[in-house]
């Protein structure tokens, strides 16, 4: 069962009564070898009020998305109980970067999932490799403001959801030069991006970085505008069933 965004707001204010604990945090680890191939490491741990009855649900949902898809597997799944929260621990891997996109020439298997998938774009110059990762999960039109109910419940959802996170790394196999983060690790390679799930919910997230081109790279030019996937995000729309 699914429920809008002030309805999760309305859950996540009642746990905030009981405990001053972020509803919903997310971290993904997506990296990239110099072969091309690579991993997405997601965690996601949110109040259990927020959680699904069925805890494979979202093990189903991946197996039935990748079931088509080339290239892609689920590596690994977990689910941790704690007190109050529930951690779902899972690897995404890949043979190739631009496999990434035949999830979405798939289609089965993911229904709704589908929507909650970011792009990754590649545009080589003499030196370096640019690349921008873009994750929309406003749920509106990019085109037209929300007005009325739209624009109060994201305005609720604001609010309550402030405390809660978004982490995403992003490991390159050569030097990063740029990004617009201030998290640039150079011994390993990694930057990093944090967001507020607030945020999330207002406006698409943009990460861009700029890497040293080696001739083992020229892959990310064949990737394209590939399909990353984001499937945490789905868990923002879920509740236990009533």
């Amino acid at each position: 069962m699914r429920f809008s965004a002030a309805a999760a707001a309305t859950v996540c204010l009642a746990s905030l009564a009981l405990a001053a604990t972020s509803c919903i945090d997310y971290t993904e680890e997506f990296t990239i070898k110099a072969n091309g191939s690579g991993t997405i490491h997601s965690t996601i741990s949110l109040k259990e009020e927020l959680a699904d009855d069925d805890p494979d649900k979202l093990k189903r949902d991946l197996e039935g998305l990748f079931a088509n898809a080339k290239g892609l597997s689920l590596a690994d799944y977990r689910v941790i109980v704690e007190p109050d929260r529930r951690v779902t621990d899972f690897t995404i891997a890949f043979d190739h970067v631009k496999d990434l996109g035949s999830v979405l020439e798939s289609g089965g298997g993911g229904g709704d999932m589908l929507r909650y998938f970011g792009t990754f774009e590649a545009e080589e110059t003499a030196d370096r490799y640019r690349m921008k990762r873009t994750i929309d999960l406003s749920g509106g039109d990019s085109g037209k403001p929300d007005s009325g109910g739209g624009a109060l419940a994201k305005l609720i959802t604001s609010a309550l959801l402030s405390d809660s996170r978004l982490t995403y790394r992003m490991s390159f196999p050569s030097e990063v030069l740029a990004a617009n983060t201030r998290q640039i690790d150079p011994k390993t390679n990694t930057v990093e991006w944090t967001f507020t799930v607030a945020q999330a919910i207002r406006t698409p997230l943009e990460m861009t970085a700029e890497i040293r081109k080696p001739p083992l790279l020229k892959w990310l030019l064949i990737a394209g505008a590939a399909v990353v996937v984001v499937v945490g995000a789905i868990l923002l729309l879920r509740r236990r069933p009533a």
